[in-house]
């Protein structure tokens, strides 16, 4: 029919909770995560100074004296002390302006997206699931790159640092992967709605509620009512079992 089912990865959420709840539970979660960076990387580019690292500029500025040659003269020294201090706080207030921006953007996407998410959620529309998804995977994948690059660096990531990264990056995968299967249960539930109203469903026929002697399981029909106004008889719904 066009849907595989073994393209759905991840049928229930964890201790047994309904992989919808779950999904809901994951989009509240990543629109909370995503007002804090947004917060935090406004911060960093509104104050980028205050989150300089004075570890990392001290162990510069250290290794800056030591390349001072012998024979230069106490005043010498300490000018040259003084600008390379000022030209490593500039660099570092840079790095810091650069990572806020990163930080501002992704949280604005990924808020809106998960805000669309919830509301697909709500409305089972698969379509309204893809943004997040596709924004998650790049925001996903971006920060496993940095991961990558930071452990390759002289000043590697400590073993509790990379077994919490790792355990993140797990979760990442686990919540795209569930997004993406009750994504592709919503669709194959409505290609099979439309498969039973536009084949089963004719061939079976149609019989209305005065029709008692007819009956074809698994399709049932129930009168109920509207609103105040409307005729309770003449409201008609027609639930079929997928």
């Amino acid at each position: 029919m066009g849907l595989d089912a073994r393209s759905v990865m991840v049928h229930r959420g964890m201790c047994g909770m309904s992989l919808r709840i779950q999904c809901f539970f994951i989009a509240g979660a990543y629109t909370v995560l995503s007002t804090i960076a947004i917060f935090v990387g406004s911060a960093m580019l509104s104050n980028p100074i205050g989150f300089v690292n004075l570890g990392s500029l001290s162990s510069l500025s250290e290794q800056s004296h030591l390349n001072v040659s012998a024979n230069n003269t106490a005043i010498d020294k300490e000018e040259s002390d003084q600008e390379s201090i000022t030209r490593m706080t500039r660099v570092l207030v840079e790095q810091v302006g650069m990572h806020g921006l990163e930080m501002l953007i992704s949280g604005i996407s990924l808020f809106f997206v998960s805000i669309v998410l919830i509301m697909g959620l709500r409305q089972r529309k698969p379509s309204m699931m893809i943004p997040w998804i596709v924004v998650s995977m790049i925001n996903t994948a971006g920060a496993f790159i940095g991961f990558l690059q930071a452990a390759a660096s002289p000043t590697s990531v400590s073993v509790g640092q990379s077994i919490a990264i790792v355990t993140y990056f797990a979760l990442a995968v686990y919540f795209i992967l569930s997004v993406y299967s009750y994504h592709q249960i919503i669709k194959i539930q409505k290609k099979n709605a439309r498969h039973f109203l536009d084949n089963d469903f004719l061939s079976e026929g149609y019989h209305t509620l005065e029709d008692s002697s007819v009956r074809a399981p698994p399709y049932t029909e129930k009168a109920v009512p509207m609103n105040e106004q409307e005729d309770m008889d003449r409201e008609n719904v027609l639930y079929a079992k997928l």
